[in-house]
């Protein structure tokens, strides 16, 4: 029994001296290059149209009238995740809603890995990680990447966006759920324009009084030179009148 005992002991040692060995040769300059490996490493996302599989009937663009004699794919907006630059080097995790999963080389097309296309009805988030994949610097978490794909805003679509495109709650994605219900909105990017109209009427007026103001000085250039040039002259004359008439007291 105790003789089983040391051979355990030995073999768990063993491995301690192996994991030691190994963590060992993960020298310096290599941890170096995986950083600047993992440096490069970038996520995106790219917009893509979906086809959902459905129809819907047509709508005339013109009169907004529905065609029910004509059926066209029923498409939606979504997102597709890329993250570029994976090398041999280096593998990454990729963890969502869904759980986490690991992606290495040989998982991209030429180092670019392309994940699920989903369809932007909602906001999504990524962590991604990067670690070391070589054999003497294996498993070492290197560099951590959030990403987050913005859901689309239906509010955007609504014609009354077309006059307040700069409006917060007009912008095609938004990367927070919008807090507000259609009555809100309509509250709200209402002020905005009758603000905006307020802001854009003085800023109209001050161009108009500065114009203004152009236009006369330079109707009047000439006279206004020659009246600014004589105030000079007048005061220059006075000035050295006084100064004449203390210097005369002095003496």
């Amino acid at each position: 029994m105790r003789k089983n005992a040391k051979y355990v002991l030995a073999t768990l040692l063993m491995f301690c001296f192996a994991g030691n060995v190994n963590a060992a040769e993960c020298s310096y300059e290599k941890q170096v290059e995986l950083n600047n490996i993992a440096s490069t490493v970038k996520a995106t996302y790219e917009e893509v149209e979906i086809d959902t599989g459905q129809k819907v009937y047509d709508v005339n663009p013109n009169t907004g009238e529905v065609d029910v004699t004509k059926e066209i794919p029923y498409i939606v907006t979504g997102f597709t995740l890329k993250i570029l630059n994976i090398t041999k080097d280096i593998y990454i995790s990729v963890e969502d809603d869904n759980g986490k999963r690991n992606y290495y080389y040989s998982d991209t097309n030429n180092g670019t890995l392309t994940l699920n296309t989903k369809e932007a009805d909602r906001i999504y988030t990524y962590k991604i990680k990067v670690y070391g994949a070589t054999d003497e610097c294996y498993a070492g978490e290197i560099r951590t990447i959030d990403v987050i794909i913005p859901m689309y805003n239906w509010y955007s679509s609504l014609a009354i966006c077309e006059q307040a495109k700069e409006f917060q709650y007009c912008q095609k994605y938004m990367t927070s759920e919008p807090d507000i219900n259609l009555d809100m909105f309509y509250s709200k990017i209402n002020s905005y324009i009758t603000d905006n109209k307020d802001k854009k009427n003085e800023n109209k007026k001050e161009k108009t009084i500065k114009e203004k103001i152009k236009e006369f000085y330079e109707d009047n250039k000439k006279g206004i030179i020659i009246s600014t040039s004589a105030i000079v002259v007048a005061g220059v004359a006075t000035t050295a009148i006084i100064v004449k008439k203390r210097r005369s007291r002095l003496i």
